[in-house]
């Protein structure tokens, strides 16, 4: 089981990829897996908000605001082109703007 929640799910993150079948389902589901710690780490998250509770896990998702879930999509999809990059963990400029005003911000 993961230990990082799923932001989107596994159908959405291959409807966004554009896969439609299942060869790659384990491979996708770790990118996710990726993407959402990543995610969370930018966000300086230690957790899921309880907010978001309701689509987080196996589920995924339903929970998560849709500007977060967009970034998620977008770094999955940077990290199933890039495979090699998986283990960066570095935002791309457009998750990043996504993001950004959802970020607690750093006290000086």
């Amino acid at each position: 089981m993961s230990l990082v929640p799923m932001l989107v799910t596994l159908e959405s993150a291959k409807q966004h990829l554009l896969v439609d079948h299942d060869h790659d389902d384990a491979l996708i589901s770790s990118k996710v897996e990726e993407a959402s710690g990543i995610v969370l780490d930018y966000l300086k998250l230690s957790s899921v908000p309880a907010a978001w509770e309701g689509g987080t896990g196996s589920s995924g998702g339903s929970g998560v605001p849709p500007l977060i879930q967009s970034a998620t999509l977008l770094m999955v999809g940077e990290l199933y082109k890039n495979r090699e990059a998986s283990g960066v963990n570095v935002l791309s400029e457009g998750a990043k703007a996504l993001l950004h005003r959802q970020r607690d911000p750093a006290m000086a």
